[in-house]
């Protein structure tokens, strides 16, 4: 539109101006008239709106035949639901877009093929060029790659904490110089199986996308397989925690019928 020299450049920037469309159903750019002047100016000097931001927002029609673009009407063809779109484009899909249209040739991807690389690392969930590489972001997208490892880890390591901890407390109680009654280790049965239902609950949070892959990775059931675990489990520890005929000490209730199973 300046009168510059057509390059591979110019090439990232109409492939970028296509998957704007496609992914958002909007243009980059809000023509209000049809006058060439008029685009060029606003192509030249308006910065595009993010995609994330922009599917959420209706488009008047332009022209006597234009159709009016709402936020239902885009994301009925993409993922269903406006708010679930907005957040699948916010972030890597962002950066990568916005990248691909600066106004600076120099700035935008070096190449076509930069640009395609930077979209298959955003579909493998590793960090892209277009975003700036904080140690925060890096975490984020090394757990979206292996959140079964990383949730397995996280169990580990609660186990391990809550062992060593149950270590410590049964040395103290055999060096004590009066023997500890049963009423003593009823703190510490209650706090251990805190950790374990605490640590049970954030790995579900974490790998709630995947769960069911999750647990039946751990059954070798696939994916049935860790849906009929994780629906067993759901509605086994109420029955655990309130099982009836165990007296006053529900904590004991938890630790017999867990024995006997």
């Amino acid at each position: 539109m300046n009168g510059a020299a057509i390059t591979t450049l110019s090439d990232v920037y109409s492939l970028g101006v296509v998957l704007y469309e496609l992914l958002t159903g909007h243009r980059p750019y809000r023509l209000l008239s049809a006058a060439m002047h008029e685009m060029a100016r606003v192509i030249a000097e308006v910065e595009p709106a993010r995609p994330s931001e922009v599917v959420t927002t209706t488009e008047p029609a332009f022209g006597r035949e234009g159709t009016q673009i709402t936020p239902g009407m885009v994301s009925a063809v993409r993922e269903g639901d406006p708010d679930r779109l907005r957040k699948r484009l916010e972030g890597d899909l962002d950066s990568i877009l916005l990248m691909s249209l600066r106004k600076e040739p120099e700035r935008r991807y070096s190449s076509v093929e930069a640009f395609a690389g930077d979209l298959e690392k955003h579909l493998q969930h590793r960090p892209v060029a277009a975003r700036e590489s904080t140690a925060w972001y890096r975490m984020r997208r090394f757990y979206r790659r292996n959140v079964g490892g990383v949730v397995a880890g996280l169990l580990v390591m609660t186990a391990l904490l809550a062992g060593l901890v149950a270590v410590i407390w049964q040395t103290r109680r055999e060096m004590a110089p009066t023997r500890a009654t049963a009423a003593d280790a009823g703190p510490m049965i209650v706090f251990i199986f805190g950790v374990v239902l605490v640590s049970l609950g954030l790995a579900a949070y974490l790998a709630r996308p995947s769960r069911y892959k999750f647990l039946g990775a751990l059954t070798g059931g696939g994916h049935l397989g860790g849906k009929l675990l994780w629906h067993y489990l759901a509605g086994a520890l109420p029955r655990l925690v309130a099982k009836p005929g165990c007296g006053d000490s529900r904590t004991a209730c938890s630790i017999r019928t867990a024995g006997m199973a």
